[in-house]
């Protein structure tokens, strides 16, 4: 006898014990079995024909379904060996040793199973494609976006404003001395009697051109050397001459009164504790950091691409910091090593964080319990632990170990796993950012922020009385969305999905998107519906549905729905900063694509975000509601483009232009590469996340 276990059959009682070639798959119990002449079908010493796909039970390794035979035609990541032969790959196609994130049973980690140089742990590289999986395409500043913004996102820019001492490396400029001098983001300074112009970002991506002949760029410091990159012959190496005091412990008021903070410099080649520039879109002390990744601290002193250190010389210093001690380590700024003392996390690897986005990609924000005080920290997950939200009795149930009741954590009943929050952003709909009590080792109640049920709010239509409907409205404060139960549209009943017109075609009284259809709040993929297609159609490749269906595991053309979470923009700061929340909703599922080749006919290649819209991805949508192609003007209305894609671009003279794009790999997708190239824009998702995606932009 046999059963599917996790997606690969297994004997679990008789069976032919001297079947062993590692397919999986064990022959039933059946003497015949024993001599079976597999070359053919309808062959008599197959054994019986159970699901009358003409092959017998010895040969056919599911005689349950008859699309699963010797014939049969294997569909990757769907966990059948479709066609009985363990040589035809299943999963892993770029046998790279990682197996894909879209297998039905057990996905891996692979974001692209096509290409071997893609999966975690690779190199990033800047080929616009997210070559170690973590969810960004190509290093985020590595890759230069040809003055494409992406979505006007105000810079915050760290002040490279000084001195410094230059080693030319570079043919006929000598060695010597500028002073940058910096105004908002921008810089200029001389470089052996060259004007240099550029930019520097919040990431410290330093981007300037010397003359007319240089195109040059560098991961800038605000402490110790670095170097310009113009080309593999001509480097600049940049140190600052003009050191601040020297200082003790992180917030020394010899540095706060004048606007700086302690940092390390080095002088002669030994790390010094002195004032320097803090840079604005640093993190504090105690958080996570990695430069590799472009998340810096402010005061510049990244330890081990683990944590963000703080000067001390005394224990004292680092009671400003719990579950920070005061230690030496080991510190290198990339030219000049040695040992300097910082408060380091009593506990490796727990940083602190206010949400799960702050911390390293392998955990999650949680909480530890210390003698006078609960902190919020950084923490490996509970292995199969649910996301937040998720009914559980107990703390092992959930990723970050905070199972609550109420407003405290389960000790008995039921309850649901609780985010740790910095606002209601960080909550799904249907909870708010509140608190939870939780003791300190010393048994005193503490109060940790964490995303708590909100009576007053709905999560899916299943949540209201009859004729009324989980609706998403705009806060009050204007700053969040809300839920609630409110008189449903005219459809007599839920219709999640259906296609409408206007909102009072839908139940849930909201009609959006493209094309569009009635959108319905959620949890779960569970509470969003899966149409199939009328007539209805069996298939094995997408090319085989109509529009808006695909080939799914089923066999059939489907239209499937999940539970997305989707960004909504709802105004602006009086500074012109985007204010965006996030809901779950339901929405259709796509097929990925990398250009527009890889979609149907009358589709697009255009751009979405991932279920947790904390990654953009491409996928494959109907064309519209506009014509407009490639290079077509769009400035006085982006929806012109057919492939929804309107892009501005900035160039030398401060001159913007706005223009349909389209997603590429390289300039020659988008036409003469004279005339256009393929560049990174920048993407900004849910609060915590960015993407850079590859588009067409004209030179």
């Amino acid at each position: 006898m046999e059963a599917c276990v996790q997606g690969t059959c297994r004997r679990i009682g008789g069976g032919d014990p001297g079947q062993s070639d590692g397919d999986g798959w064990v022959k039933p119990d059946d003497p015949e079995c024993n001599n079976a002449d597999c070359s053919a079908k309808n062959l008599p010493n197959q054994g019986r024909d159970v699901d009358g796909d003409q092959w017998g039970r010895c040969c056919d390794c599911d005689d349950l379904d008859p699309k699963v035979n010797p014939d049969g035609h294997e569909v990757v990541y769907n966990c059948k060996d479709d066609d009985c032969s363990p040589d035809t790959r299943d999963d892993d196609l770029d046998n790279d040793g990682y197996g894909s994130n879209g297998r039905a049973c057990n996905p891996g980690d692979d974001c692209d199973d096509r290409k071997p140089h893609v999966h975690p742990g690779a190199e990033e590289v800047c080929d616009g494609l997210d070559n170690d999986c973590n969810g960004s395409i190509d290093p985020p500043g590595s890759c230069p976006d040809g003055g494409v913004d992406g979505g006007d996102v105000p810079a915050s820019c760290p002040s490279m404003a000084g001195h410094y001492i230059i080693t030319s490396h570079c043919l006929n400029i000598d060695d010597g001395e500028a002073d940058i001098v910096q105004q908002g983001c921008s810089v200029n300074f001389l470089i052996g009697g060259v004007q240099c112009t550029g930019t520097i970002d919040a990431a410290l991506n330093f981007y300037v051109n010397c003359g007319i002949q240089f195109a040059c760029q560098a991961k800038a410091k605000l402490t110790g050397s670095f170097t310009i990159e113009c080309s593999a012959n001509c480097t600049f190496d940049l140190m600052r001459s003009d050191q601040g005091a020297q200082c003790a412990y992180h917030n020394d008021p010899t540095c706060t009164s004048v606007g700086k903070i302690c940092g390390i410099t080095f002088q002669q080649g030994n790390p010094t504790n002195t004032c320097i520039t803090p840079n604005p879109q640093g993190r504090q002390p105690g958080y996570f950091c990695s430069p590799n990744a472009s998340i810096e601290c402010v005061n510049s002193l990244c330890i081990n691409n683990q944590y963000c250190g703080a000067i001390c010389t005394d224990p004292m210093h680092c009671q400003v910091f719990p579950g920070t001690t005061c230690q030496d380590v080991m510190y290198s700024d990339g030219t000049s090593s040695g040992t300097i003392k910082v408060c380091v996390p009593d506990n490796q690897g727990e940083t602190y964080c206010r949400r799960t986005p702050e911390c390293s990609s392998a955990r999650v924000c949680s909480y530890r319990q210390l003698d006078n005080a609960v902190i919020t920290v950084c923490r490996p997950p509970n292995s199969g632990g649910a996301l937040g939200g998720t009914a559980c009795t107990q703390a092992s149930q959930c990723e970050n170990n905070m199972c609550v009741c109420g407003d405290r954590l389960c000790s008995t009943g039921t309850g649901s796993c609780a985010d740790v929050c910095a606002s209601g952003q960080d909550c799904i709909q249907c909870n708010m950012c509140g608190s939870v009590t939780i003791p300190d080792l010393q048994g005193q109640n503490r109060a940790v922020p964490a995303c708590i049920s909100d009576p007053s709010a709905c999560c899916r239509d299943a949540d209201c009385p009859y004729m009324k409907s989980c609706q998403i409205f705009i806060a009050p404060s204007g700053l969040e969305l809300a839920t609630q139960c409110d008189s449903a549209g005219n459809a007599e009943q839920p219709n999640t999905g259906v296609s409408c017109i206007n909102h009072s075609q839908c139940y849930s009284a909201f009609c959006a998107f493209y094309p569009s259809y009635c959108v319905g709040c959620c949890i779960s993929d569970a509470d969003c519906p899966t149409f199939d297609q009328s007539p209805e159609k069996t298939c094995t490749r997408n090319d085989e549905c109509d529009l808006g269906y695909l080939c799914l595991t089923s066999g059939k053309c489907q239209r499937k729905f999940e539970c997305y979470t989707q960004i909504f923009l709802l105004g602006y700061t009086s500074g012109g900063v985007e204010i965006t929340d996030t809901a779950q909703v339901c929405h259709p599922r796509r097929q990925n694509c990398s250009l527009n080749s890889d979609c149907r006919t009358g589709e697009v290649c255009t751009l979405y975000t991932n279920k947790t819209a904390t990654s953009s991805v491409y996928q494959c949508e109907v064309g519209g509601p506009g014509s407009a192609e490639l290079g077509a003007d769009c400035a006085s209305n982006p929806d012109i483009c057919r492939g929804r894609l309107c892009i501005t671009s900035t160039y030398g003279s401060g001159q913007q232009v706005s223009y349909c794009s389209q997603p590429c790999m390289v300039a020659t997708d988008c036409g003469d590469p004279l005339e256009w190239s393929c560049v990174m824009m920048q993407v900004p998702l849910r609060d915590g996340y960015i993407s850079f995606m590859p588009v067409c932009a004209k030179r």
